[in-house]
């Protein structure tokens, strides 16, 4: 979720050092995000605990993205949809709906914006519009986030199959569902991505009900694996 939407924007975006910096501040800040939902989770008398670890990658954080903006001013066009999709979540967990759909939901998509975030930061991003956040003028690197972005929003509902809500059939038909119209629309696009929709919808279908007792370090291992296909299908199938 954090590596493959940079990896992505990367190669469709062509490579700068700035994305090093991106990179470098990404990560940070995704852990002062889940320590500080983590502190919200806890009791109070328990919070004290967790401030230095949100402090410190916070900080380390800020202090990348200050110089990322001061280097490509237009990054500020994102700030408003990370603030409105993070402040979603942080509200989503102070509720304790943490585990919803409408959490996995915001906070894959503010993963996912990485792609054209790290695209804009490229060697082609010259080609975007003043007025547009960087990234988001590039046909390419739009399909290239929505192959990613869409994806992602498909392992919500197929993990829940395989954990939470294994052996429920209503969330088993949505996720068969999501991804039968995920492959039709895939179609539409490229033979790459139609290919990379049927995948998806085998492994959707089948595996709950081939392995349904896969363990979750089986579950992420083959999900390293497609999670690498579908990082050449939206670098190379757009």
């Amino acid at each position: 979720m954090l590596s493959v939407p940079w990896i992505t924007g990367v190669f469709t975006g062509g490579f700068d050092w700035r994305q090093i910096v991106l990179v470098a501040a990404w990560w940070p800040a995704y852990f002062a995000y889940t320590d500080f939902t983590q502190l919200l989770r806890v009791a109070r008398v328990r919070r004290a605990g967790w401030w230095p670890p949100v402090v410190t990658f916070g900080a380390v954080a800020g202090v990348l993205g200050v110089w990322l903006v001061v280097m490509r001013p237009l990054l500020l066009w994102w700030a408003p949809w990370f603030a409105v999709l993070l402040g979603t979540s942080v509200a989503l967990v102070i509720r304790r709906a943490e585990r919803s759909w409408l959490n996995d939901g915001v906070t894959l998509t503010a993963a996912c914006l990485m792609t054209m975030v790290a695209a804009g930061l490229g060697a082609a991003s010259g080609r975007a519009y003043s007025w547009l956040p960087p990234g988001t003028a590039d046909g390419r690197v739009l399909v290239a986030f929505a192959v990613v972005l869409l994806y992602f929003l498909g392992t919500a509902p197929y993990v829940k199959t395989m954990i939470r809500d294994r052996g429920r059939p209503e969330v088993y038909a949505v996720s068969v569902g999501y991804h039968g119209l995920l492959m039709v629309l895939g179609w539409f696009v490229s033979p790459w991505t139609g290919g990379l929709g049927l995948l998806l919808l085998a492994r959707a279908a089948g595996v709950p009900k081939l392995w349904p007792k896969a363990t979750p370090k089986a579950i992420g291992l083959a999900e390293m694996g497609i999670s690498t296909v579908v990082t050449l299908v939206a670098i190379l199938g757009g």
